[in-house]
């Protein structure tokens, strides 16, 4: 009990204030554990596709859309194309949009709520959907560059609360930091890989996927084999020409190695004027027939300034070792494809040696 002269501790209105204070409490709870959910996924990778069949799964479980899909730019066309998706499809709810408009270079139009849309979108976007749709750039907030967009339908008209639209429009914020984490990461990675003048894979990468390779082909019993490439007369090529036109003469011989090999083969440049690739599940007499297409395309070729060579033109040797023949770690298998190429060199250069089968 309370005297006349004490007062209520919570009158009417100080309930009604600790009340909207709960609440608010209570959302930012469901807020963050809407957050924490998404970044204990997506922090467990660095993969693109595991990432996008994450954010799928998210969505799928804790929003309630009748529709929804993630497109991301393609690598190879630089256009939009849908990742993932559920519920009514996409181009149902999408359809009004131009494809040939969703594709960068585009520019982003800003409603007055402050949430950007396509500049076709913001009204005649939900009429033409028959309900509610929010589109949703994959934008990090530090770059003006988009990486995609967070299409979400709902059937029924004007269903997306205010609330709902600052959370998704954080979320899709977040999502675009881990995406383009994901690119940088992988882009970061490819350039410790590739060879800066060829652009091919350089040495560190190659004693990688060799390891891997010889693992898998011992794993599986499978065959594979690795070629050991150098240009001939290289050093008097050089010192005729200058470095300029050496320079020129490795990225055209890398490119041609390339053009003639299959998706699966790994070429690298192991050094100087010296390549090696890796030729999975292929046998010593199916590897020697690739090395001799290869000899052939570049001694095809026409370098600049190759007739002041020994023997007018630029070619190359090669010295060809295969699993389990002629070894069975990456040591002994580089030891005799490079012996083979030598005796090529020996022999007279412009040829391919296979390695003689050893005694293991």
């Amino acid at each position: 009990m309370t005297s006349e002269n004490e007062k209520e501790p919570f009158g009417p209105s100080g309930s009604g204030e600790i009340l909207r204070m709960v609440y608010g409490l209570k959302r930012r709870v469901r807020n963050l554990e809407w957050f924490l959910t998404l970044a204990f996924d997506l922090n467990r990778t660095i993969d693109r596709s595991e990432s996008v069949n994450l954010i799928h799964r998210f969505f799928k479980a804790n929003l309630e859309t009748d529709g929804f899909s993630l497109w991301l730019i393609a690598p190879a066309t630089r256009k939009f194309e849908a990742v993932a998706a559920y519920g009514v499809p996409a181009k149902e709810y999408l359809g009004h949009l131009q494809a040939s408009r969703l594709q960068p270079p585009f520019k982003l139009g800003q409603c007055p709520e402050g949430f950007h849309y396509f500049p076709e979108l913001p009204v005649q976007a939900e009429q033409a959907a028959g309900g509610s749709l929010l589109i949703l750039p994959l934008m990090p907030e530090s770059s003006a560059s988009v990486l995609g967009f967070l299409a979400f339908f709902r059937q029924k008209k004007d269903s997306f609360s205010t609330r709902e639209r600052v959370l998704l429009r954080e979320t899709s914020q977040f999502i675009a930091l881990h995406l383009r984490k994901i690119t940088l990461f992988h882009t970061t990675r490819e350039l410790a890989f590739v060879d800066s003048l060829t652009q091919i894979f350089n040495r560190r990468y190659f004693d990688q996927r060799f390891a891997k390779e010889i693992g898998r082909a011992q794993r599986y019993q499978r065959a594979m084999s690795v070629l050991m490439i150098d240009i001939d007369y290289f050093k008097n090529y050089n010192d005729l020409l200058g470095h300029l036109a050496g320079d020129e003469a490795l990225r055209q011989v890398a490119d041609l190695l390339e053009k003639n090999l299959r998706k699966a083969d790994v070429v690298c440049r192991y050094g100087g004027e010296e390549f090696v690739v890796i030729l999975p599940e292929i046998s010593a007499e199916a590897a020697g027939k690739v090395a001799e297409k290869l000899r052939q395309a570049v001694a095809a070729a026409g370098f600049s300034g190759e007739e002041n060579l020994p023997d007018k033109q630029l070619t190359i040797s090669i010295g060809v070792a295969a699993f389990p023949e002629n070894g069975k770690t990456a040591e002994e298998m580089l030891k005799r494809a490079d012996q083979a190429m030598y005796k090529a060199k020996q022999a007279g250069r412009n040829r391919v040696m296979i390695a003689p089968q050893q005694d293991l």
